[in-house]
């Protein structure tokens, strides 16, 4: 209970190249008790384990985010974890999308309908990323979301808009192609 990962991981490593046949023993004040031979079933799943730790080692260490080895994995903390390491490894996530919002000024309106009209363009989105895992919100760091093709569903008329509110709310569904990819930006290193 309540062990990093990365205080853990050394003694993972360390019973990973025990094997079948090799001996154990418990010595107390320099004299072996007993000694033991290692069955064929002896932790089979330790390499799993040490696996899920070491991915648990990998986003503490990239987040500077230290917490104990939880005691259960959820299903959406796995995927998120997978998710985020990932990403960490400077893999891309590729996904799909259907409908998003955004909200834009009278002139950011006029803007985009000068600009892009009813057109579908693709669309760079900068921001930071958290990821839920294991009860923690963790912040990842920036990413940036590249969206193939989308188009703004309807603009609002600019004689139609009150002039009492100074943003708009605008749908936004894919153009040609609904593929949207993440990618962690790169950050400055330590040096450490």
């Amino acid at each position: 209970d309540d062990v990093l990962p990365s205080a853990l991981l050394p003694t993972i490593r360390f019973l990973l190249h025990l094997k079948v046949g090799n001996q154990w023993g418990l010595s107390l004040n320099g004299e072996v008790a007993q000694l033991h031979h290692l069955p064929e079933t002896f932790m089979p799943e330790i390499y799993q384990y040490g696996r899920y730790v070491k991915t648990l080692v990998k986003l503490q260490d990239y987040t500077n985010y230290p917490f104990p080895i939880p005691r259960e994995l959820a299903d959406s903390d796995a995927r998120n974890l997978r998710r985020v390491v990932h990403l960490i490894e400077g893999n891309n996530l590729t996904s799909s999308w259907s409908r998003a919002g955004m909200t834009l000024t009278k002139e950011g309106i006029e803007t985009w309908r000068a600009i892009t009209g009813a057109d579908a363009r693709q669309i760079l989105i900068q921001e930071d990323f958290y990821a839920d895992i294991c009860g923690n919100r963790i912040y990842i760091g920036q990413v940036r979301r590249h969206i193939a093709s989308a188009r703004v569903e309807e603009l609002p008329l600019v004689e139609a808009m009150s002039t009492e509110s100074d943003e708009f709310p605008v749908a936004l569904i894919p153009g040609q192609d609904d593929t949207v990819t993440v990618s962690l930006v790169p950050r400055e290193g330590d040096g450490l």
